[in-house]
């Protein structure tokens, strides 16, 4: 109930593409951390779109993901969010983490009918369209398909992760109060009235 909602939020993944990510699928180039979203066994992608790229955003880095995920490392764990379970119907993380994360929302007083998972994923499209960003980086970003010729066949190796991570960083939404899981993050910065809990 940390992690999924910040990396959708500051970097437009879909839920189960999030909820099913390893520390394998975690890399580094030119001192940029960024993770793959692909289809691969016991993994789900929604189109050929989907797979991409996402750079870790400069504030996940802050609260701790890349800890987490060499943490995970260490542990040899699969998955980066090893104690989800799949549903028994559609086998998806997202069946039972769906409802789990609206009991979180309403035990909050953070639930509004109608804003879901989903709607962080448009709250970083908006971001995205709010900085002027180019529709071919757009959907580069959120997997959607590319729109003409030139983005299909001409884009040679795609955009470079500099790019995407520079894009990426200049979406500010404030997080100075949220608290990193990893107790020494938070040390020196700005007392917080709340926490995330879970």
């Amino acid at each position: 109930m940390f992690w999924a909602q910040l990396m959708a939020l500051l970097g437009g993944g879909r839920e189960e593409e999030i909820l099913q990510l390893s520390p394998e699928d975690f890399e580094t180039t030119g001192g940029i951390h960024y993770y793959r979203l692909h289809n691969k066994p016991g993994n789900s992608i929604k189109s050929d779109a989907g797979h991409r790229l996402i750079p870790v955003h400069p504030e996940l880095v802050r609260l701790g993901l890349i800890e987490l995920v060499e943490l995970r490392r260490r542990a040899s764990e699969p998955r980066l969010f090893p104690d989800l379970k799949r549903g028994k119907h559609k086998e998806t993380f997202t069946e039972l983490w769906t409802k789990e994360f609206t009991k979180y929302r309403q035990a909050h007083k953070v639930y509004w009918r109608g804003l879901d998972f989903h709607a962080l994923r448009t709250t970083f499209h908006h971001a995205l369209m709010e900085n002027l960003v180019p529709g071919y980086v757009k959907r580069a970003l959120m997997g959607h398909e590319p729109l003409d010729e030139g983005e299909k066949s001409y884009a040679q190796d795609g955009i470079s992760m500099k790019t995407l991570h520079g894009v990426i960083s200049e979406i500010h939404f404030n997080l100075e109060q949220v608290r990193s899981p990893f107790s020494h993050r938070n040390i020196g910065s700005k007392a917080a009235p709340f926490r995330v809990v879970g």
